[in-house]
């Protein structure tokens, strides 16, 4: 994987995990886990006894943990990274502050790349400009249903949601607005790594 320096505080991959172009949704994951699949439901997720009610990890509230759990952890450790386990080394997802650095800190620009709709975005530092990445539309995957392939950009962090934790924070794109928001941690999403 290689990376792109923007001037920020961490460096981003040039395409998404398990893409070889940058114009490549690449694979999907649910929110903590280290392998895809076909069907992404609160039944298959990994930190579910079959419910949002039911959380095993990564959980600050009782009510929605398995028997009461709650472990007050907000952000992936390492073991359930993706990116940090299937590239190994610095490799990892970025924080929801990462993603805030990278919507405030970098120029936006909506482009069409081997038609693949999405945003090149460029580092706005002095000698930073001529850097930049692009983050394709991928959708997001429901179930067993990609929804919204065309226009919307779905990229998981590594920040769960605090006060809702069956949901974790992610970067979120369509031709109309770049910002975050945060979604069921069972669905599946595109992972775009950090470095150092």
């Amino acid at each position: 994987m290689e990376f792109v320096d923007l001037g920020l505080s961490v460096k981003w991959a040039s395409c998404n995990l398990g893409a070889t172009k940058p114009e490549e949704a690449g694979d999907y994951y649910a929110w903590g886990e280290i392998e895809t699949k076909s069907v992404f439901s609160w039944e298959t997720y990994k930190f579910s006894k079959g419910s949002g009610r039911l959380i095993t990890k990564y959980c600050d509230l009782r009510e929605q943990g398995y028997d009461g759990f709650a472990d007050g952890v907000d952000n992936l450790e390492l073991d359930d990274d993706v990116a940090h386990i299937k590239l190994e080394g610095n490799w990892r997802m970025p924080t929801l502050s990462e993603i805030k650095e990278l919507l405030r800190s970098c120029a936006w620009k909506p482009i069409t790349v081997k038609g693949v709709n999405g945003y090149r975005v460029s580092g706005i530092k002095d000698g930073f400009t001529d850097h930049n990445i692009f983050l394709p539309a991928t959708g997001y995957i429901d179930n067993d249903v990609v929804n919204n392939p065309v226009w919307l950009g779905a990229y998981w962090s590594s920040s769960v949601v605090k006060d809702y934790p069956i949901g974790a924070h992610f970067l979120y794109l369509n031709d109309e607005f770049r910002g975050y928001s945060e979604y069921y941690r069972r669905c599946g999403q595109a992972i775009r790594p950090v470095c150092p």
